[in-house]
């Protein structure tokens, strides 16, 4: 009887012992199919000042990284760009539109042919407001003329004069206007506050409200 419980005992032994060697054997199988592909940045992080963002993100080893950018809510179907990056973590970005909705999205590129990319890490956010107008002066206002100034850095194509919600007149600038980054707006009505809106094309880069002398 004792004989028969010992062989029982060694028999369960065996058994388990097969169960915990083919368990760690499955995990292990586990492990190894995860390392054909890299891991995606865990983190990407925006930092929006006006219409300028600065992307950051947790670098992955043996990599470098491909950050796409849309004007839509995460479907990258929209204006996408793509910047490629090496060498660092953070990537800054300018001249977007103003108070409108992107959409950005990294993966980790490998360095090595037998490992494949990873997957893409996304997020979305809003723009903040641009203004590439500089504050007006006193001496830049009489009855009928306005003198505009605004940041020469930026591109720009022409001014819009609005009185009220009315549209007064447009100004197309000229190449030397816009190196110079100012504008000299005339046969305006005195004691009027007029609103003065500047763009590159159909992007809006500044707005700026202004009343002529009395």
């Amino acid at each position: 009887m004792k004989h028969n419980i010992l062989i029982y005992c060694l028999l369960t032994l065996c058994f388990t012992g097969i169960l915990i060697s083919c368990n760690d054997e499955t995990i292990f199988n586990e492990v190894e199919e995860t390392t054909d592909r890299l891991f995606r940045p865990p983190l990407l992080e925006v930092y929006i000042n006006g219409n300028e963002v600065e992307f950051k993100w947790i670098p992955i080893k043996n990599a470098t990284f491909m950050l796409e950018l849309s004007k839509d809510s995460l479907s990258f179907s929209n204006e996408k760009k793509s910047f490629e990056v090496s060498g660092t973590n953070n990537l800054r970005v300018d001249d977007l539109w103003s108070n409108t909705r992107y959409s950005a999205r990294i993966k980790a590129v490998s360095k090595d042919a037998a490992v494949k990319d990873s997957e893409f890490q996304e997020v979305t956010f809003v723009t903040g407001t641009e203004n590439v107008f500089y504050g007006i002066s006193n001496g830049q206002i009489t009855q009928n003329s306005i003198l505009l100034k605004w940041n020469p850095e930026k591109e720009v194509t022409r001014i819009e004069v609005f009185l009220g919600s009315a549209l007064e007149q447009t100004v197309n600038l000229t190449s030397s206007e816009v190196n110079l980054g100012e504008r000299l707006i005339d046969g305006l009505s005195k004691n009027n506050e007029y609103t003065f809106k500047i763009y590159w094309g159909e992007m809006l880069r500044g707005t700026i409200s202004i009343k002529t002398r009395s």
